[in-house]
C-alpha cells in the first residue's frame, strides 16, 4: 500500500488515503508519500494567494479609476448646447456621456438609448 501511495500520490486523496490506514504506520513509511503532496498543496496555497493579490489590486485600480471618473468636473454655461438636438441646455436636466465633454438634453439621451434598444432588438429578430 505504501509503494502504491508513493507512486500514485497525484491521483490519491491524501487526507482520505490517512484516514484509512492502520494507526500502527510510521511516519517515516509515509515521507514518499506525503513529501510530494505537501510541496504541492503548498505550491498550490502561493498560487491562490498570489492570485487572490492580485486581483485585491486590480480592485483597487478599479476603485482609484472610478473615484477620478466621477471627481471629473463639468461647466455649463449659457451658450452650452446639447450634442443630440442642438438646442441650449439652459435650466433642462442634462446628461454627460464618458468622454466627460458632450453634453445632452437627459430626455435627449433617454430617447436616443431607446432608439438603440429597438434598433438592436430589430437587427436580432432580422437574424
Amino acid at each position: 500500500v505504501l509503494d502504491l501511495l508513493s507512486r500514485r500520490w497525484d491521483r490519491i486523496n491524501g487526507a482520505q488515503a490517512l484516514r484509512l490506514l492502520p494507526r500502527e504506520t510510521k511516519l517515516q513509511n509515509l515521507l514518499p508519500f506525503l513529501g510530494p503532496l505537501l510541496k504541492k498543496s503548498s505550491e498550490a496555497y502561493r498560487n491562490f494567494s498570489v492570485i487572490k493579490s492580485l486581483r485585491q489590486s486590480e480592485n483597487l485600480q478599479v476603485k482609484d479609476e472610478l473615484y477620478n471618473q466621477r471627481k471629473a468636473v463639468v461647466k455649463i454655461s449659457s451658450d452650452s448646447m446639447c450634442s443630440l438636438c442642438n438646442k441650449k441646455l439652459g435650466t433642462s436636466v442634462f446628461a454627460v456621456y464618458p468622454n466627460g465633454t458632450t453634453l445632452v438634453h437627459f430626455v435627449c439621451f433617454r430617447d436616443s438609448q431607446s432608439m438603440k434598444a429597438v434598433s438592436k432588438v430589430s437587427q436580432l429578430r432580422k437574424r
